[in-house]
């Protein structure tokens, strides 16, 4: 039975909001009150235009109904929004791996959206939250400023029925078919190791889709076309039945900003074995971190001789953390101070 959020109020393009879409990706039933629809639809084409059409545009356009906004979608600080909710610092500057700003020379239009996001986040009045420590550091490495950290919620609940029934052989990634991704090391470690092996991917563009062709080419390259099954925007059910059915969630990504995937699997009662950098960091057990692609295939090789009903329920208390229920009473304790100090 997927869970019911209501949207009192929504901005989109040219289109209405897909609900059936959205029920069938993520489980989760909108109902929706009331849409603005906007007289023109931007095309993708067009990124800069569409960047500048969300930070700018859609915020003062809004401003005129509000009396107050919250951002947790753009990623960045827009004018006229009062509570800004960033998950990564990437699309504010840009930091080495060990988050450091990068030297000497930006681009011209990074260096004008670094200026800009500087000048916001001294408003006094803007509240800043990130989702998590990691990506905090990186927003005050960059700006000066110290946000609020308030993880991210994950339907958690949706998995309790898993934590019971016996579990397979079964290694399991869930991640967009992007670059940064670092989905090349999964056919390296699946060659190696004896079990099956399933990966779950959202394709929605042509970078998405050349990187979901560059994965079946590489799974045919090391020869495992039977032990490695590949499924592209999976419906959400079905999702949630393969993490059900898995010991081990390995993720690929380094630096990764926090990882809902992560706790989904660890909420299905999967050992997940992550690399040792991130988000990830403040919540996988230590024992499940590793430094390179030999550790890895350690790691998982031990996560699916080691995995017991036991340990299993330990990864689903640690995933319980991040609950919906969670993130509506630390948000909800947030935004009562804010209004209170901004109306003293």
């Amino acid at each position: 039975m997927p869970k019911k959020n209501a949207l009192r109020n929504s901005v989109t393009f040219s289109k209405k909001i897909d609900t059936p879409l959205i029920e069938r990706n993520f489980g989760i039933e909108i109902l929706v009150d009331d849409t603005a629809m906007l007289p023109v639809e931007l095309h993708q084409k067009f990124p800069y235009l569409m960047d500048m059409f969300w930070k700018l545009f859609v915020p003062s356009l809004l401003r005129k109904k509000c009396d107050l906004i919250i951002d947790a979608y753009s990623n960045v600080l827009s004018p006229f929004v009062d509570v800004s909710y960033l998950h990564s610092f990437r699309h504010i500057g840009i930091l080495t791996q060990e988050n450091e700003v990068k030297p000497p020379f930006l681009h011209p239009s990074q260096m004008l959206n670094l200026l800009i996001q500087k000048t916001l986040s001294s408003d006094p009045q803007r509240l800043i939250l990130a989702n998590s420590n990691f990506s905090a550091q990186g927003i005050r490495e960059l700006l000066g400023i110290k946000p609020l950290v308030i993880y991210p919620p994950v339907s958690t609940s949706v998995f309790n029925s898993f934590l019971r029934i016996s579990k397979e052989k079964i290694v399991i990634t869930i991640s967009r078919f992007s670059f940064e991704k670092s989905l090349e090391l999964l056919p390296k470690i699946a060659h190696k190791i004896d079990a099956r092996f399933v990966i779950i991917g959202s394709v929605y563009d042509q970078m998405t889709l050349a990187g979901y062709r560059k994965m079946m080419e590489r799974i045919k390259q090391y020869g495992i076309e039977d032990k490695v099954k590949v499924f592209a925007n999976l419906p959400f059910s079905e999702k949630v039945a393969l993490l059900g059915r898995s010991k081990v969630y390995l993720h690929t990504m380094k630096f990764e900003d926090f990882g809902i995937s992560i706790v989904e699997g660890m909420a299905a009662s999967c050992i997940p074995v992550v690399h040792n950098s991130g988000g990830p960091k403040e919540y996988v057990p230590e024992e499940w971190l590793y430094n390179d692609p030999e550790s890895a295939s350690q790691k998982v090789e031990e996560a699916l001789v080691k995995w017991t009903p036991e340990i299993g329920n330990q990864m689903s208390n640690i995933a319980a953390r991040f609950s919906q229920a969670m993130f509506r009473e630390k948000f909800s304790t947030r935004f009562k101070e804010y209004l209170a100090s901004s109306y003293e």
